[in-house]
Order: structure tokens, then sequence, then C-alpha cells
């Protein structure tokens, strides 16, 4: 067949589009039409009517709806019988083509009917429904006709009526103010009672409402009559005496038509009755009355109406004065010797005596302060001998008195004074007790004891020991001192003793201690002489010689005390006395040396302040200096108990928080200088490293993930293992070009600060390798050249695919067949599988068509496991050169006609596979 032909042919192929596409366009036009038919409809008409045609209240009406029509079905029947409008809502009738409302008070109300048809349409229409209501009548009748007060009055409404209906409520207005059914009023009901407590005319109203809601009224007016009471009494014993209790009987009294309510008595005289100072109320009282004399007694009775009346009567109470006696116990007393006075002897003729008043101070007035206490027996005493003259008065029930005195004898000889004093030797400011109970009285006792401790003859003055039986005095220096004792008696008498007493005085002990023990020049001292003491007393005063010159407590000398404060400006040994006195006067002394120098300066270096739980941490003192000496030892305190020495120590943390460490350096003259830091503990983050392919292929994209459970501020990454930072953040990529294992370190960084590292070692398999190569450089137009396209697995334990991808001109050249695989496409072959640790070659037929030079790329498409992680590189290019040949156009292949007829048919089928769809 030759060009011409294959052309012809070529276009007979181009028809074919047309040909099919006619047939296409026929099948279509025969499809049957679908027509739509129209058709009318119209709304349906709404109608309706009630009964019965004029409804009272609470009447059931019935609706009916069957007058409706429409040309096709009614569907629904919904009523709007509240009025506003909305159809078939809470409050309206029930739907349905028949259905009942009612309605509860007289009115006109609006009744709505909305019919729907079938097909959707609705009509409504709606009528007036008038309800009647005449009002109902009121009536009521009251017995008894004539009631008396608190008699229960029944009020009866059962000939009230209503024409149409009933009555449903009964209320009263039985206060007369207008309002029914209020607080003060009867009970609500057909029947019910009242009462009023007076007598008088009062105002009965009665209010009916129907079940229509309508309300008729009617009053009437009842009267209450009310008698008054009659008001008598009687008293008993009829001639009392004072303090008997009198009893009023008003039994007597009466009310002709109901009851006496309360009984009140007035037995002061004032005209109140059942005040304050009355008898108490009722029927039957008691009164009394402290002393003779003619009362009034006034009675008020008032009956259940609240009228009153009133009784008055005088009782006479009749007194004779009683007899005042008296004796006394012992007749002849001594000084505070207890007197016992009785008057029991004392009587009174027509009732009790009620007091006893003594008078024993002889002034002529009784129960006063300095008297005895008022009583039939009392007591009294007298601190002296001499005579007295003692009074009683007493008084009756009734309010007489009458008195009685005696004179009574009291004798008193003189006391003895002795003592003793402990110890009997006694040291400067010791307490001596000096006893006076050897001291005696013949009569009585001892009032007082008075010293003279000062030996000036004058007994409880300024300075002498307090008074008492014993005492206590002391003496601050040694010597002889004369002590007298003065006692008196209970009755006045005196009586005095001397005695000498010797004092004692050792000398005291004198002892110096300083601090700081190593000062520094400028530093202020302490001196403390606390350690002195007094074998028989106190140390009074501590003098100081603190600049050497042998004198104390002068100018340029350290205050005087036990402690005082001094400071040296100059380094050296200084000579420091100190002189103590005790409480006898006597004085001693001693003498020390206080050595002054510069401290050391320490300095505290610590490698973080910010350490991780466990972690170590350096601390350094090797900055500490001594500028005129040497640092002799290094101690480091812990917060939390622990110790260590040494100028450079290392240690971890494992409690969370803040740790105080504490460096104290000392010299070589003892002293000791400190400086504190802070170290703070966080806790140390951990991650984990996912690698995703867990096991790459050299070349290829690795993910790389940081796992932690902790507060992480930032992941640095250390991908090539040169301890630098190649990337940052919790997830990244990395390509290893070359096969083996590589360790990967993150650094995560938590939000404290605190660091951690986590290394993964990620073993990257070797990639496959491609090759492709060419049996021929030159081939005439028309001719094959076969390309071996060559793949290496270097994986032992997993398969490749792999395909070649060739770069060719749109024409001229293309993939005639492959051996060992297939094709693709004009350039491309399909993918085969190269198992792990193997090799496989293709042989790749390529025809080259046109005359020319060409220098072929390629590429080798491959993956591992998945399609989707396909993975493409570049394989070395071959070089092919095309020589003419004339008869290369009866060669079977792609020349230029044939790609013209291959890309006919290629469209004749896109064009078929339309028409088909």
């Amino acid at each position: 067949m030759n060009r011409q032909t294959l052309f012809v042919a070529g276009l007979l192929l181009l028809a074919i589009p047309v040909a099919v596409g006619a047939a296409d366009s026929g099948r279509i036009a025969t499809e049957p039409v679908h027509a739509s038919i129209a058709s009318s409809d119209s709304p349906p008409s709404a109608a309706f009517t009630y009964s019965p045609s004029t409804p009272n209240p609470d009447e059931t009406i019935t609706l009916d709806a069957s007058d409706s029509s429409d040309n096709g079905s009614i569907v629904s029947y919904e009523w709007d019988t509240d009025g506003d409008g909305y159809y078939d809502d809470y409050d309206d009738a029930p739907s349905g083509e028949t259905t009942t409302v009612s309605y509860d008070s007289g009115g006109t109300y609006t009744v709505g009917l909305k019919i729907t048809d079938d097909t959707g349409n609705t009509e409504t229409v709606t009528k007036q429904v008038t309800v009647d209501n005449p009002e109902p009548t009121a009536a009521f009748e009251f017995t008894p006709s004539v009631p008396n007060p608190d008699d229960s009055i029944t009020l009866d409404a059962s000939d009230s009526s209503d024409s149409d209906g009933s009555i449903t409520t009964y209320e009263w207005d039985t206060d007369g103010d207008g309002y029914y059914d209020d607080y003060d009023d009867a009970p609500n009901g057909e029947t019910t009672t009242v009462t009023y407590g007076s007598g008088g005319t009062y105002t009965v109203g009665l209010r009916v409402e129907d079940n229509g809601g309508a309300v008729t009224t009617v009053r009437k007016q009842i009267t209450v009559d009310n008698p008054e009471p009659t008001a008598t009494f009687e008293f008993s014993p009829s001639v009392p005496n004072p303090d008997d209790s009198i009893t009023l009987d008003a039994s007597d009294s009466s009310d002709p038509d109901g009851s006496i309510t309360s009984y009140e008595w007035d037995t002061d005289g004032d005209g109140y009755y059942d005040d304050y100072d009355d008898a108490p109320s009722g029927e039957t009282t008691t009164e009394s009355y402290d002393s003779g004399g003619t009362y009034t007694v006034g009675l008020r009775v008032e009956d259940n109406g609240g009228k009153t009346v009133t009784k008055r009567k005088e009782i006479t109470v009749e007194n004779p004065a009683p007899t005042a006696s008296f004796t006394v116990s012992p007749s002849t007393p001594n000084p505070d010797d207890t007197i016992t006075l009785d008057a029991s002897d004392s009587s009174d003729p027509d009732g009790t005596i009620t007091s006893y008043e003594w008078d024993t101070d002889g002034d002529g007035y009784y129960d006063d302060y300095d008297d005895a206490p008022s009583g039939e027996t009392t007591t009294e005493s007298y601190d002296s001998g001499g005579t007295y003259t003692i009074g009683l008065r007493v008084t009756d029930n009734g309010g007489k008195t009458v008195t009685k005195r005696k004179e009574i004898t009291v004798e008193n000889p003189a006391p003895t004074a002795s003592f003793t004093a402990s110890p009997s030797t006694p040291n400067p400011d010791d307490a001596v007790t000096l006893d006076a109970s050897d001291s005696s009285d013949p009569d009585g006792t001892i009032t007082s004891y008075e010293w003279d401790t000062d030996g000036d003859g004058y007994y409880d003055d300024y300075d002498d020991a307090d008074n008492g039986r014993t005492t206590r005095g002391t003496f601050e220096s040694g010597g002889t001192y004369t002590v007298g004792l003065k006692v008196t008696d209970n009755g006045g008498k005196t009586d005095t003793v001397t005695k000498q007493i010797t004092v004692e005085n050792p000398p005291p002990s004198v002892n110096i201690t300083f601090s700081p023990t190593a000062p520094t020049p400028g530093e202020a001292i302490t001196l403390d002489a606390s350690g002195s003491s007094d074998p028989d007393g106190t140390i009074m005063s501590y003098e100081w010689d603190t600049d050497g010159d042998g004198d104390y407590d002068d100018y340029t000398d350290a205050s005087a005390g036990q402690t005082t404060t001094i400071t040296y400006n100059s380094a050296g040994s200084h000579r420091v006395s100190l002189r103590v006195t005790d409480n006898g006067g006597v004085s001693s002394t001693t003498t020390t040396t206080v050595p002054v120098s510069l401290p050391p300066e320490p300095e505290l270096d610590i490698s973080t302040s910010t350490a991780g739980q466990n972690r170590p941490v350096t601390f350094d003192a090797g900055s500490s200096t001594d500028a005129d000496g040497t640092i002799t030892n290094y101690i480091w305190q812990f917060s939390d108990g622990k110790t260590k020495r040494g100028k450079s120590i290392e240690r971890s943390f494992s409690n969370l928080g803040r740790h105080e460490v504490t460096l104290i350096v000392v010299d070589d003259t003892g002293h000791r200088v400190e400086r504190s830091e802070t170290v703070t503990v966080y806790p140390t983050p951990s991650a984990e490293i996912t690698a995703d392919p867990a096991e790459p292929i050299a070349g290829s994209s690795v993910r790389l993930k940081a796992h932690s459970t902790d507060n992480i501020d930032q992941y640095e990454w250390d991908v090539d293992g040169d301890g630098i930072t190649d990337k940052k953040g919790a997830e990244i990529t990395h390509i290893f070009e070359n096969s083996g294992e590589h360790r990967v370190t993150v650094t995560a960084t938590n939000t404290d600060g605190i660091t951690s590292e986590t290394s993964r070692v990620v073993t990257v398999d070797p990639d496959a390798s491609f090759e492709l190569t060419s049996n021929l450089e030159t081939v005439k137009a028309g001719e094959t050249a076969v390309v071996t396209y060559s793949v290496t697995n270097n994986i032992p334990d997993r398969s490749v695919d792999a395909r070649l991808q060739l770069d060719l001109p749109s024409t001229g050249v293309s993939i005639a067949s492959v051996e060992g695989g297939s094709v693709e496409s004009r350039s491309s072959t399909g993918f085969v599988t190269v198992s792990g640790g193997e090799q496989k070659s293709l042989r790749v037929r390529m025809r080259f068509n046109e005359p020319g030079d060409y220098d072929i790329s390629a590429q080798s498409a491959y993956y591992y496991g998945n399609q989707s992680n396909i993975q493409q590189t570049s394989i070395e290019p071959i070089s092919v050169t095309v020589t003419d040949d004339e008869t290369s156009e009866s060669t079977p292949g792609f020349g230029p006609v044939s790609v013209l007829i291959a890309i006919a048919l290629g469209a004749s089928s896109v064009a078929v596979r339309k028409m088909c769809r």
C-alpha cells in the first residue's frame, strides 16, 4: 500500500464521526415527549349554624358546619371560638364538622370556621353568638330576731334565686364597711353565723353572683340589746389586823341578760381599777394592809355586752404597840470578843415584830453604818477596853415602834513583844526573815506588828521592812544592824523589843567574753561579763577599761554595763580590763586581749541558677579572697540540710523548687563570712523521636517528630551529629543522602528553660541504582535500536518497583517494545518489580523514524512498598544519530502520513466515546 492509499483510508476514517453522529441524532429525535395537562379548581364554601339560638352562661352550644361544600372533598374543619383570629389553638373548640363550646358569662362572642379541601384551598366564615344572663335575686333572714351580745346569729340566704341558672357565690358584709368577704366579715356561704360583742344596731349585707357573673346585693339592720349588770361584794374578817389576808368576794354580782365577764378591784383607794397596787382581778381575791387605819375598797364589773357598774365599801384595820427586850453575852467581854445581842424576848400582842434595829456605837441612831446588823439576834465587838451603851428598836407589822437601852464594860491587859532573825549571820542583800510569832497577848490577840529595820527608832517608816508577824529585810553591805519590833493588841495596848544582826561579805569573781571572736577593724565588738558572779549576792556594777590606760569607765572607754560594745579601727591585739562590784561594795578585776583583723571575702559562682531535677550543678568558691591572711575552710550549707566542704563542689537536687545555698569561708584568724544564692530546680523534660518512614532510603525525605508530655517551649535538632542546631520545631523533614546509621539528636527546652537531649539512630538503606546503555550509536531512519535499562536493588529485604521514563521529542522516535517488561506509553515502560538484593534489566527497543541527532535523557521512577511514595531520579542520557534512508517510506512505522492517520483515529475514537455517553 502506498502513501496515497493510506491517505485515502485516513480520510475514510475521518468521515466515520459524521455518520455516527447522524445516527445518534436520529435516535434522540424519536424519544417520546411528555405533555402537562392543566386542571382547574375552586375554593370550598364555608357555612355553619349554632344552637340554641340564645344560650345562657355555661350552656353547651352546638356548632354545625355540615352546610359547608366543595367541588371535591373537605378534609378539615377548624374553629376559632375565642375570637382571637387564630384557628384550632389552645382555647378554641375541638376541630371537626360539629363541635361544642360554652361561655361562662353573658355577652356577644365572635365564632369563626375555617375549612380546607383536598387541594389545599381554604375558606373562612364568622358569626356573632349572643349569650343572655339576667341578674339573680338576693334575699336573706336572720335568727334570733332580737339577739343579745355574743349570741350566735344565723344568716340564711336560701331564698335567693337565679332565673336562668344558679347562684355560685354568697358573700357577706357583717362589719358594715361596704366590703364583702374581707377579714372581719362572716364566712362565705348560703348560710353563715356572726356574733356582736356589745349592744347596738348593725348593718349586714349579702352579695350573690350567678354562674354568668351577674351580681346583686341586699342589706338589713340587726339590733343587739344589752341591759346593765348589778355589782356587790363582801369581805372577811370584818375587823382585820395589819398584814391579815382579807378575802373580797363579788359572787353575788349578776347580769340579767348574759354573764359578767370581768371583776376589777380598786384596793388602794385611788379610784383606778386593776392598776399596779390593786388586788388581782377576779370574782374573789385577797388583799392585806401593813398598818392600822380605814381603807376604801371598790369593785367594777363588766358584762358580756361591755356595760360596767361599780360598788365601794370601807374596811377598818386595828394595831396595839409591841414590847422591846434584849440580853448581852458574855456579860464582861474582852477587846475583839464577839458579843451576842438577843432580842427574842420582845413581843407584839396583835401580830408580829417585823424588824429589830440596833444602836451599838451609842450615837442614838439605829441601824446606821457603824452599828451591828439588824435582826432578832446579832453580834458586836469592841477593839479596846471601856464602857459602851447599846440600844434596841423593834417595829411590828402595823408600823408601831418601841426602844430599849443597856450598858456593857470591856477589859484589856498589855501584850508581850518577841522575834527571831534567819539566817542569823546573813550576807549583803540576803533576804533576812524576821519572825514575831513568839509575841503574845494574855486576854486577846495582837493586831499589828511594826518593824524598825534601819535603826532610827521609828517604826513602820519609809526605809523599814513591811509590817506583819513575819517580814523580810535586806542589808546591802557588811556590818552590824539594830532591828526593833513594836506589837499592838486588839485593845490598843503596845510593847517593843530590839536585837543586833551582823552581815558578812566575800568578794565577787570576774569573767570576760567577746564576739565576734575575730573582729575586723571598724567592726562593733560586744564585750560580755555575764560569766561574772558573786558567791553571796549579786554584782551591782560592771566598769570597763578598753583603751588600756588603767582607768575604768572614763571618756574613751566602752560604756559601763554587763554587756557593752567597742570598736577598734586598727588591726592588732587590744587589751581590755573589767572591774565588777557586788551588792556589798566589794570589787574584783580581770584582763583579756582582743585580736582585730580583716575578714575574708567570699565569692560564690554557680554553673546555673535554674537546674533540671537530678542534674549536676557546680558550686565554685575559688574567687574568694582574704586581704590580710589566708582562707582555711570552705563550707557549703544547703537549705535541704546537706553540708559539703571544699573550694569547688558538685551536687544535684532531687526535690523541685527553690534551694538556698550558703557559702561560709573561714580565715586563719577565725573570721567566718557567709554569702547565699538560690538555685531553682524545675522538672527535667523528656522526649521521644519517631521517624517516618522508620527505615528510609538514602536520598529520600524522612519526617522526624519529637513527642513529649511536658510543656515544651522549643525543639532544636542536630541531624548531622556535629553538635550544631540544624532545624527547629516539633516536626521536621530531612533527606539523608548517604546510607548507613545516622544519629539524630533533639534538644527539648521546657517553659522553665530546662533542656534535655534525646538521641535516636536512624538506619538509612542504600538506594537502588539505575543504568541506561545503547547497543548502537548510529541507526538508519526506520530502524530500531535496543536500549538496556538496568535496575539494581541494594536493599536485601525489600523489593523495589521501577520504570523507565524517556524524554522524547513529539515525533520521530518512540518505544516499540520492551523485552522483560511492558510498554506504558510511547516514552515510558511499565513498572517492573526487583526483589531485595537483586538486579533486573529491560531491553527497550526504540524506533527512530526521522533522520537527525537525538540526545535522549531519561529518569527512573521507583518506589518501595507503596506507589504513593514514588520517587524519581535522572539517568545518564544517551546519544543516537539517525541517517536518511529512502526505503524507509515503505517500511512500517510512524512516518508523517501514519502519524496523521493515528491522530485521526484517536480523534474518531474520542468522538465515538462522546456520542455513546
